[in-house]
C-alpha cells in the first residue's frame, strides 16, 4: 500500500471527507527518484521506489471505497525541500450542501513555467 501522510478531515451535512498526500500515482521515471546521504559514511544512495507525491481524497459518500486524485500531476518533494519538509499545511471542509473542499501546500510551482516553490492549492466541489 502506498504512503498516505498529512491527512485532513472535514465533516458537515452528514458527509465526511479525508484528504492526504499519497505516492499512489507516482510514476517510476527519473523525475520521481531521489538520493539520500548517509551522515556516517557520507555516501549517497538511491532511495528505493518512487518518491513523488499527489494530493487525494476519500469520502463517506461511497464508504471511502474510491480514492480521488486532486492534483493534476505528481511532484518530487526532494527537489525543493530535500524530502525533509513537504509543506504540511493541509485542510478539508464540507459545506452545508455536502460539497467537499481541500487545500494543501503544492510545491511544484507552475510546471514548465516557474521553478518549484511552495504555494497553496485548492480543490473545490469534491
Amino acid at each position: 500500500m502506498e504512503d498516505k501522510v498529512y491527512s485532513a478531515v472535514g465533516f458537515n451535512a452528514g458527509r465526511l471527507i479525508v484528504t492526504y498526500y499519497t505516492r499512489a500515482y507516482s510514476p517510476t521515471t527519473d523525475d520521481c527518484k531521489a538520493m539520500q546521504l548517509d551522515t556516517t559514511t557520507l555516501a549517497l544512495s538511491l532511495i528505493p521506489g518512487p518518491v513523488c507525491l499527489d494530493y487525494a481524497a476519500r469520502s463517506s459518500s461511497d464508504s471511502f471505497a474510491t480514492e480521488t486524485r486532486l492534483t493534476t500531476e505528481s511532484s518530487n518533494p526532494y527537489i525543493t525541500f530535500a524530502g525533509s519538509f513537504i509543506g504540511d499545511y493541509t485542510g478539508a471542509a464540507v459545506d452545508a450542501n455536502g460539497k467537499g473542499f481541500a487545500a494543501w501546500a503544492d510545491f511544484r510551482g507552475n510546471p514548465g513555467v516557474t521553478d518549484p516553490n511552495m504555494d497553496m492549492d485548492v480543490y473545490r466541489d469534491y
